[in-house]
């Protein structure tokens, strides 16, 4: 059960409601959450720190080459 005073709990469900809105199964949102961590950390590696409009930038890139 989701504690509704704390943060990080409301954190943790707004991210699973989201992944549920965008449509991804259950069984991927593991797997979406991985990507996520693995493009921070990678930014984390380059020197870059990470921030959303890091992964705006790559889903606009993302959409320009489909």
């Amino acid at each position: 059960m989701v504690s509704e005073s704390d943060p990080e709990d409301r954190v943790i469900e707004q991210f699973l409601r989201m992944m549920s809105i965008a449509g991804v199964k259950d069984e991927n949102v593991s797997q979406t959450f991985n990507l996520l961590v693995e493009a921070y950390c990678m930014g984390g590696r380059n020197g870059v720190d990470m921030t959303f409009d890091h992964l705006l930038k790559v889903r606009k890139q993302h959409a320009e080459r489909n």
